[in-house]
């Protein structure tokens, strides 16, 4: 039988965090609520722009600091007391690889499977790779970088961000 005392029920709604945390694919997820419309908005960007997954009506902000805490999401609180925070996420890193299907581009794909990165692969005519940090996105492509630079770009990433990577979603 289900134990709902970790569920967030607003209205006919009930989710349960934890279940939902654990198949949602790795991403930037981040997650607002207005208190005056009463709103929760759930959104991912993983690279192509914001979306919003799900919005929540006539919920409260009890409601949505314990959705927030149940999907792992932090709370970008800049000093606030938590009873003020209305923006939370969760920031993975996401690569994404043009591949032209030869044997390069493959051989980046399996490194980034092996180590557990999510990636989205998109047809092209040269095998690239592109990173995000703080905002910024970077190329790497040849002839200005190897494969063997990618490569260990790809590892250097993995490395840097392996609790992260651990952690769901």
């Amino acid at each position: 039988m289900k134990n709902w005392k970790d569920s967030v029920v607003v209205g006919n709604f009930a989710i349960d965090p934890n279940v939902l945390r654990i198949f949602l694919r790795k991403s930037h997820y981040y997650m607002s609520y207005d208190p005056e419309k009463e709103i929760i908005f759930f959104s991912v960007n993983d690279g192509s722009g914001g979306k919003n997954i799900f919005e929540i009506r006539n919920a409260s902000h009890e409601n949505a600091v314990k959705l927030a805490n149940g999907l792992g999401l932090n709370d970008n609180h800049d000093g606030k007391p938590p009873e003020e925070v209305l923006h939370w996420s969760k920031w993975n890193p996401n690569l994404l690889l043009y591949s032209n299907g030869g044997p390069e581009a493959k051989e980046l794909k399996e490194e980034m499977l092996r180590l557990e990165i999510p990636h989205r692969i998109l047809r092209s005519d040269i095998y690239a790779l592109t990173y995000h940090i703080g905002g910024v996105s970077y190329m790497l492509k040849p002839p200005h970088h190897s494969k063997q630079e990618m490569l260990n770009k790809i590892r250097e990433i993995a490395e840097k961000n392996s609790e992260i990577l651990a952690s769901t979603p």
